[in-house]
């Protein structure tokens, strides 16, 4: 990611959406940039990367927010601009913040 690639080239950091749903997995692709661990932060980076593409299917937060709601992390209610993220992208969203938790 240009996260990723920022920080090993001396960035002190980021601020990502994928931490609000995989805190942990994404603390440590953040050491392993940092540290200079390539091998280990790109294999971080391959089990976040579906949740990452899936932040563009709506408006940022939508995807997050909804991905944060399903795992009871947050309530249902949103304030417009937003809105509940569409029918068909509900499924994978929830499927790649899982898969991004557990990374």
């Amino acid at each position: 990611s240009t996260s990723r690639v920022f920080m090993q080239n001396g960035g002190n950091g980021v601020i990502g959406v994928t931490a609000n749903v995989a805190p942990a997995a994404r603390s440590r692709r953040v050491r392993a940039a940092r540290s200079g661990d390539h091998k280990d932060a790109v294999r971080l980076d391959r089990k976040l990367a579906a949740f990452n593409r899936l932040q563009g299917v709506q408006a940022n937060p939508i995807p997050v927010k909804w991905a944060l709601h399903e795992a009871g992390r947050i309530g249902p209610t949103l304030r417009l601009p937003l809105v509940h993220l569409d029918r068909s992208h509900q499924r994978a969203v929830v499927r790649a913040a899982r898969q991004a938790a557990r990374a």
